[in-house]
This record gives C-alpha cells, structure tokens and sequence, in this order.
C-alpha cells in the first residue's frame, strides 16, 4: 500500500478487504452511520465510541474504563469504530487497517447536527448509550452540541490534516463529500456480492 491519503476505493481494497476500519471527522459527518452501513455491507461489528464514552443520564465512564473497553474492541480481529477521541487514538490507530477521514464542510456538519438534534429531541430517540437529547440541552447548554461542533471543526480538521502529512500508520482514506462516500459505499457493495 504505497499511498497513505487516498481518494475513492484504493486498488489494493480486493486483495487486502480491511478487517479493521476506523471512522473520524467532526460531530455531523455521518461516521456513525458509515460504520453501520460498511459493518452490514462487510460483516464486521460496528462501535460507536460515544456509546462506550456515555452512561445514563449522560454520565461519563472513567477514564481507565472506558480505556479498558476500548482496548478489548480493538484487542478483536475485525470492527469498524467510528468516533475521534483523542485520548483514545493511541489505541484505536495503533490497530486499524485502515482510517475514513469524513472531511465534511462546517455548513454542512452544522445543519447535519441541527437536524439529528431537533429530530432525536421531538421524538425522543435515544442516543449514545440509550440517552436522550433535549431542545434546552440542544441550544441552550454550555455542553450544546452546536456549540461543540463550532468550536471543534477546525481543530479536528487541522489535527487529522498533520496525522495524514505525517505519513506514519494506516491508509487514509479523506472523503469531502457526502457523494464521495455515497460512491466508496455503492463500490464496496458491488465488491461484497
């Protein structure tokens, strides 16, 4: 695998088919439902690391918990995680094949979490762990998520940007968008037939 930052399905995907795939990006740029959609396409366990992160009533785990849970996810032989966590990138980087950078515009991931928020909170859907978001907590929170994703855009961008310059572990795959992802998605189906 010569290339570490790469665009659309890499050549070498048919012969190496990655059993480890870490999904990034900001709050909003769909990694969650990427890792659903790849797991079901390549039978591989997808975690979402806000599930691990959260307990109820949006309590945090421990620290050396929620290290220790992730160690034993990726400690398996295939999975598709999706969250950044930096704290926790020692672990998951270290063992991923290969990482999706879901490089998605500030417009864009900013009315994505509007949307998801406004959505989840009129209809009670639960999130992260079984918790429930509120419209009080949406926008009117110091821990608002909208308020998270505008302060946080480009220092994730900016973090991901120098890891990829710094050639050093697993392929990149950067996506910019949606289309992009929606295409690598429709590939990765045709491949799995």
């Amino acid at each position: 695998m010569p290339q570490r930052h790469l665009s659309g399905l890499p050549v070498w995907w048919p012969a190496l088919q990655p059993q480890r795939i870490l999904i990034v990006g900001p709050s909003g740029s769909g990694k969650t439902t990427l890792a659903r959609q790849l797991g079901q396409i390549q039978d591989l366990p997808s975690v979402d690391l806000d599930d691990l992160h959260w307990l109820p009533n949006w309590q945090t785990r421990p620290h050396t918990e929620l290290r220790a849970a992730v160690a034993a996810v990726v400690a398996q032989e295939a999975w598709v995680i999706s969250g950044n966590y930096n704290m926790l990138q020692d672990l998951t980087w270290s063992r991923a094949q290969l990482v999706i950078w879901l490089d998605l515009s500030l417009p864009l991931t900013l009315g994505r979490v509007i949307w998801r928020c406004l959505t989840r909170s009129l209809l009670k859907e639960p999130c992260c762990n079984g918790n429930y978001e509120s419209l009080r907590m949406t926008f009117l929170s110091k821990d608002s998520l909208l308020l998270w994703v505008l302060q946080s855009h480009a220092k994730i961008r900016q973090r991901y940007a120098e890891r990829v310059e710094a050639e050093s572990g697993p392929p990149v795959l950067r996506f910019g968008e949606p289309a992009a992802v929606r295409g690598f998605l429709r590939q990765i189906h045709r491949l799995a037939r």
